[in-house]
């Protein structure tokens, strides 16, 4: 993708209105640029220990770099030590700041295929990326997920272009429930996601040339 994958600048910054400034960063997880005793330094005791039972060595590099990346970027914000962050969840699951803020922080990841994204604004926002790939479940995965106008749209596609939008409208959706605090805790609660999904959000769909289909949204915020 066209994208830069450095994290030292945003990659794509939006203004939704006069309340909210989005920021987003990308970043590849398989890079060496970044030494992985650097990494480790910024994370916490726990996340040591979470990295250490990883049994597939490729899965453990990149929970330790996208932690690191995560501590690097909340450091910056709050002008603290990377290890200082300290994390909590909501009930749902969300990652979300402990620390004490000044100002309203909020943060959101998601990595698919080696990339990770990473979304900074000052309001409740939720991020997705996935690599574009082959689904042989495609339309039962999109009848389980979508509603039935998504499903006989994507239906009416040509196989290339089908393939492309279930993957926008995945990302979309994912956003917005993470967007409203709903994470994997949510799974086992269809009630809330579809409140969370009938509740209007800011959204924009990010479609960068290559393999990735990108997507933020952020909570009570409508164009």
């Amino acid at each position: 993708m066209t994208a830069s994958l450095a994290l030292d600048q945003p990659f794509a910054i939006f203004r939704p209105d006069e309340r909210c400034l989005v920021r987003l960063w990308m970043t590849s997880l398989d890079d060496d640029r970044d030494a992985l005793a650097a990494c480790m330094a910024h994370l916490s005791e726990d996340e040591r220990s979470r990295a250490d039972r990883f049994h597939n060595q490729l899965h453990r590099l990149r929970f330790i770099r996208s932690r690191s990346a995560l501590r690097s970027l909340l450091s910056e914000q709050l002008h603290i030590n990377p290890r200082e962050i300290r994390f909590t969840c909501g009930e749902f699951g969300k990652p979300m700041l402990a620390n004490p803020v000044d100002q309203p922080l909020h943060f959101n990841i998601s990595h698919s295929g080696g990339v990770m994204i990473v979304a900074i604004a000052d309001q409740p926002i939720g991020v997705d990326i996935e690599e574009v790939r082959e689904l042989d479940d495609l339309f039962a995965l999109a009848k389980r997920v979508f509603s039935r106008e998504i499903v006989q749209e994507i239906a009416g596609l040509s196989a290339p272009a089908r393939k492309h939008r279930f993957f926008q409208h995945w990302t979309l959706q994912e956003a917005r429930l993470k967007a409203h605090g709903l994470g994997l805790g949510a799974l086992d609660n269809p009630a809330a996601v579809a409140q969370a999904l009938a509740t209007p959000a800011w959204s924009v769909s990010i479609d960068e040339p290559g393999d990735f289909i990108a997507a933020v949204a952020v909570r009570d915020l409508t164009l």
